[in-house]
């Protein structure tokens, strides 16, 4: 039960990570990125980032979201915003405050549709350099989302674990009869995704029985 609630949350937090980004890009910087089919991690210690802003999930659901770019495409994105910088430190402090910025609204944006009230994000984290490390909690796969954009790639991570999940609907009488149905709806209320949860676990009850 405990894995079926998990893989389930990851699916749609996969789903609402992709629309957050591209909503996020589209309104800020007037494009919309393109993206390819998520992939687990494997390798931590070879890859092309050179900026990750982190945010943490804490709750009853916990783990990390994470956006990574290359500084080419961070300083590019913090051209389009008009703020300009002086000094080097000047300009490392607003691409490390404007990455920041865009973690925390992805993730934001991308945690709403996960109704227990004891779920919510931390302040970002920026970690930077050639091959940085990111401390991923010990347990769950990493789930990597490649985007395309006209300044370069970049990547959307996600790590959870699942500790407990109070479901905010469980009867509904809009929902009787109910007809078990795999999950291939994207679903983004809170009520929708109540919905999606107990249609999972009764088509999983049916199938065990």
């Amino acid at each position: 039960m405990v894995l079926l609630l998990q893989n389930l949350i990851l699916k749609i937090l996969i789903t609402t990570t992709i629309k957050s980004a591209i909503n996020m890009f589209k309104e800020m910087f007037h494009f919309t990125p393109g993206y390819g089919k998520p992939f687990i991690v494997k390798d931590f210690g070879n890859h092309r980032w050179e900026i990750s802003g982190v945010i943490g999930i804490v709750g009853s659901t916990e783990g990390v979201i994470v956006i990574r770019l290359t500084r080419n495409m961070a300083f590019k994105l913090l051209k389009e915003t008009g703020m300009v910088g002086k000094t080097s430190k000047e300009i490392n402090s607003l691409v490390t405050g404007m990455v920041g910025e865009l973690a925390n609204i992805i993730s934001g944006n991308a945690i709403n549709v996960i109704t227990d009230k004891r779920v919510d994000i931390t302040v970002p984290i920026i970690v930077q350099g050639p091959n940085h490390i990111i401390s991923w909690p010990q347990k769950g796969p990493i789930i990597s989302i490649p985007f395309t954009t006209p300044y370069g790639p970049f990547e959307m991570q996600i790590n959870i674990i699942y500790h407990h999940y109070q479901l905010n609907l469980l009867y509904d009488k809009e929902l009787t009869p109910l007809v078990p149905v795999p999950y291939f709806v994207v679903f983004y209320t809170a009520k929708e995704l109540s919905v999606t949860l107990y249609r999972e676990l009764l088509a999983h009850s049916l199938s065990s029985s």
